[in-house]
């Protein structure tokens, strides 16, 4: 009886990542995947149900991996939201593990993902409005406390 080979989803949507970027989303086939990971198509297919499937995997991974160094940024650095999402796109469009390219051509090949997307840019967008309504709220009740601090003193 032979052991049944583990898949390691996160090795295969890196590898998913790289033959995305190398040879765009139209040269992404489970084929040429399985053969990089050194798998079968038929496991690929257990573990992805199909290359949409996987892409949705691949697009997800990628937004739960930016939440979480947006909220580390903000958190250990002190950045601001703006700058804290300025600097992820930077990193995310340079270097040697640039993903927006291959993210943003898997995004737009359906109708789904590109909503997708758009919403996703809009609650980031709808964050940095909160967070400047917050800090706006914030340096009124500042400036109104000084403000009546200097009356009191006069």
């Amino acid at each position: 009886m032979t052991r049944r080979k583990i898949i390691n989803k996160d090795l295969v949507l890196d590898i998913a990542q790289n033959l995305i970027l190398k040879k765009g989303i139209q040269g992404f086939t489970f084929e040429a995947l399985a053969k990089k990971c050194g798998i079968t198509k038929g496991g690929l297919q257990y573990c992805f149900g199909s290359k949409d499937q996987l892409i949705d995997t691949l697009i997800t991974r990628w937004e739960n991996d930016f939440a979480k160094s947006f909220s580390e940024l903000i958190e250990k650095n002190h950045f601001s939201p703006l700058r804290s999402y300025a600097e992820l796109t930077r990193l995310a469009i340079s270097g040697d593990k640039a993903r927006a390219p291959a993210m943003l051509a898997s995004m737009l090949q359906t109708t789904k993902r590109l909503t997708r997307s758009r919403q996703w840019v809009q609650d980031r967008i709808n964050d940095f409005s909160d967070t400047d309504n917050q800090e706006q709220h914030y340096k009124s009740s500042r400036q109104g406390s000084s403000q009546h601090v200097r009356q009191v003193h006069l």
